[in-house]
């Protein structure tokens, strides 16, 4: 799944060319459906992704498709039941120099659940702070992952 992650960051590299930037919601929608054709769970978990404009280089991007890659595969694994119906929410926003991400799945998970020093939550934490940033989690009716990271070069397209 990583490795499908990195391709796909690849693949639009590839598309758009070395210099361009990325558009995070196109780069989000393809790397959630991915992830679920992969794992067979396409036609009974739903993604909604609610995404400004943002786009980011390669850099940037491929720290936050392998984050949410981990957060999707978790999900699927350990949050939604297999043959349960189930939903995935993204948000992301630019505040100011910073982007905002919040993951929010249908698990309830109580707190403390989350296992410290899991090789998933190491993970999370050290692509994190790739974009100087740091990630928390909210337990709760839904867990909620929220990231909120300060890559160097965010870029916000104008609205036309």
């Amino acid at each position: 799944g990583r490795l499908r992650a990195m391709a796909l960051v690849h693949q639009s590299i590839y598309r758009l060319g070395d210099d361009s930037a990325l558009p995070l919601r196109e780069q989000l929608d393809d790397l959630a459906r991915n992830v679920l054709v992969a794992h067979g769970r396409h036609d009974r978990v739903s993604v909604s992704i609610d995404a400004q404009a943002i786009e980011l280089n390669a850099a940037e991007m491929l720290p936050i498709s392998l984050m949410v890659n981990e957060l999707l595969t978790n999900s699927l694994k350990h949050a939604i039941a297999p043959n349960a119906i189930g939903s995935i929410r993204m948000v992301a926003r630019a505040e100011g120099a910073a982007l905002s991400l919040r993951y929010c799945d249908d698990s309830a998970m109580a707190a403390g659940s989350l296992r410290e020093g899991s090789f998933g939550i190491e993970l999370l934490s050290a692509l994190a702070g790739q974009l100087n940033g740091s990630i928390t989690c909210t337990p709760g009716l839904q867990t909620t992952f929220s990231l909120d990271l300060a890559p160097e070069s965010l870029t916000l397209r104008k609205a036309s």
